[in-house]
């Protein structure tokens, strides 16, 4: 299996060998390229966000007023209210006010223009859908008091970036998991027209395989290119020439029969 990558990107001999293989087989190539591209995916991510994501934890740490929570409340050195506004991201503005105590309205948030208003006993803060949620400090129970300051938000950045590495792997997998077995369906039906075209008479088996190793190429593709920095022209609409062209090719080969003994390897 280690070669099959190779085996399906450089010779079309070896697509005579995949009516021997199983569908186990088959996901497990799948689940090894996986593997590959997650920690490509990790690697791209890491180098493109990693600075930003330094970038960001040192501006907060600039930025972000020094605040101690206690007792389930909020109290820092500000004597009116302070808006935080990163760089470049208007529209996740917010306010801290710790010396207020009155709740705050969604009129009033939106008046500001800010996402989030942290009060002195409350966090208010606008949901995905546009909805106000309020979440009352003195629910929460810090035991000592917690200090909100630049070595918080170094150390929180430290965990969130060592957190994010299996994470995103691990989403990453995920998704190419579920996505190339949907690819692989689509492309499968793009192998029964070729099927009929070249009157292979190959079974659904045959051309649903030879549909998901013609996908290799693509694959291969989709990494490089997620290292570029800008996004490449009719990208999928190459990625659709490209898996034709090695599905036919697949076809014209599987056609033949099995492979000769020595010919390829079996999963």
């Amino acid at each position: 299996m280690l070669l099959d990558p190779l085996r399906s990107l450089t010779d079309f001999e070896f697509y005579r060998t995949l009516p021997k293989k199983s569908i186990a087989a088959t996901v497990g190539y799948l689940a090894f390229l996986g593997i590959i591209f997650a920690a490509l995916y990790v690697l791209m991510f890491s180098l493109r966000y990693g600075p930003k994501v330094d970038q960001a934890i040192e501006w907060a740490a600039a930025n972000i007023p020094s605040m101690t929570l206690s007792q389930g409340k909020l109290t820092s050195a500000l004597t009116e209210p302070k808006r935080i506004e990163y760089p470049g991201l208007p529209q996740f503005a917010f306010i801290i006010d710790t010396n207020r105590t009155d709740p705050v309205s969604p009129y009033e948030m939106r008046a500001s223009t800010v996402v989030a208003y942290i009060t002195q006993n409350a966090a208010h803060y606008f949901t995905a859908d546009g909805r106000l949620s309020v979440t009352d400090l003195s629910a929460v129970q810090t035991g000592e008091a917690l200090t909100i300051d630049a070595n918080f938000y170094r150390s929180a950045g430290a965990v969130l970036k060592k957190a994010q590495i299996p994470m995103t792997f691990i989403i990453t997998w995920v998704v190419f998991m579920l996505s190339t077995h949907l690819a692989a369906f689509i492309y499968s039906l793009i192998a029964l027209l070729l099927n009929a075209f070249l009157s292979a008479g190959l079974s659904y088996h045959d051309l649903y395989l030879a549909a998901v190793y013609a996908q290799t190429p693509v694959i291969v593709l989709q990494a490089i290119v997620m290292f570029l920095p800008k996004p490449v022209p009719f990208f999928p609409l190459l990625l659709l020439i490209v898996v034709t062209v090695y599905l036919w090719q697949a076809l014209r080969h599987m056609k033949a029969g099995p492979a000769e003994p020595g010919a390829g390897e079996t999963a």
